[in-house]
């Protein structure tokens, strides 16, 4: 998709009043969010209608688009029901500090937060949806790729019993 916007851009002579344009419109969406900036786009074509107008009749090839945004600007919303567990805080803080910065699995120190504090990710080993404890030996810092790959990973099983022995030495 990248490269179909590069050559379609290239196709357009851009002419000086086309940078001009560019540089007065950003500047007057300075600090806006998307939504508030498309908001605005679609009010100067008259609604979401007359913006598609004119992105389709100003299509060189009005078969095939660009940019093709996927998604909503109005995602519908829905209501779910869950079970939280109340988490010590105290443990994430002791966590926190036996990690010193570094991923306890594979000793990547994080990225410094606003506090000067170096971030980690702290995991409870054994899921507290399992059973597990919510006890400073079942929880293990982490960097974000550990902790993504000890959820959502093949190896999980793996990585747990690799955690555990960890934690536990």
């Amino acid at each position: 998709m990248k490269e179909r916007i590069v050559n379609r851009s290239r196709e357009h002579d851009f002419a000086k009043r086309d940078f001009i344009a560019i540089t007065k419109a950003l500047k007057e969406l300075n600090g806006w969010g998307n939504h508030a900036a498309w908001d605005r786009v679609r009010e100067a074509f008259g609604g979401q209608k007359g913006l598609h107008r004119f992105l389709w009749d100003s299509s060189s090839n009005s078969s095939e688009s660009a940019v093709d945004d996927l998604g909503s600007d109005d995602p519908k919303r829905t209501e779910t029901l869950t079970t939280n567990y109340a988490r010590d805080p105290r443990v994430r803080r002791e966590v926190e500090r036996r990690a010193n910065g570094r991923c306890e699995f594979c000793g990547a120190i994080g990225f410094s937060r606003t506090n000067g504090t170096k971030y980690v990710e702290t995991h409870h080993i054994i899921a507290l949806a399992n059973d597990g404890v919510d006890r400073v030996t079942n929880v293990i810092g982490l960097c974000p790729n550990h902790h993504k790959e000890a959820h959502f990973g093949n190896q999980r099983e793996v990585l747990e019993r690799q955690m555990v022995r960890i934690v536990n030495s």
